[in-house]
């Protein structure tokens, strides 16, 4: 019950604050233009929490995030760069912790704990990377393109929507 707590409270939000620090990482690569990271609302609601280089924290518990760059637009092969960041750090993480809890140093139920977060990521990754339109039972991101059709339109030189 306890890992099932700490995982609804902790591992979803930071599982979701991560893939968005890897979109972060994607403009930082990509251009000189600040980057600020969303966890909850990406509205004025969500006041800077803090700073860290040229990356700028607005946290609010959530299960959901964004990011936005100072700079816009962005040419088609950053726009491609940053949304494949967010998918990109989910894969990794995903594959970090399942090699993790195959680990002889864990006992039973943390490497359960440890699969699960594997799973959450990997979730993260390919419901991410698919490229789709939202639908409207994902509230939060109801009618936006994932990653993945980002990353398809700025191939095809489709005109994007801001991050």
């Amino acid at each position: 019950m306890i890992f099932f707590l700490v995982f609804y409270i902790l591992v979803i939000p930071i599982s979701v604050l991560l893939h968005e620090i890897g979109h972060a990482i994607g403009v930082l690569l990509s251009s000189n233009s600040n980057a600020i990271v969303f966890l909850g609302p990406n509205d004025r609601s969500n006041r800077e929490s803090f700073k860290l280089g040229r990356i700028r924290f607005h946290i609010k518990w959530a299960y959901f995030g964004s990011i936005r760059t100072v700079e816009y637009p962005l040419s088609y092969r950053q726009q491609i760069i940053v949304a494949a960041g967010g998918p990109i750090l989910s894969f990794i993480l995903a594959t970090l912790t399942i090699i993790l809890s195959f680990s002889q140093l864990m006992d039973g139920s943390m490497r359960n704990f440890v699969a699960a977060i594997s799973l959450f990521n990997f979730y993260l990754f390919f419901m991410t990377i698919i490229p789709i339109r939202y639908p409207n039972w994902m509230k939060s991101y109801a009618g936006l393109p994932s990653d993945g059709l980002r990353i398809i339109n700025a191939i095809k030189g489709n005109k994007a929507t801001p991050i």
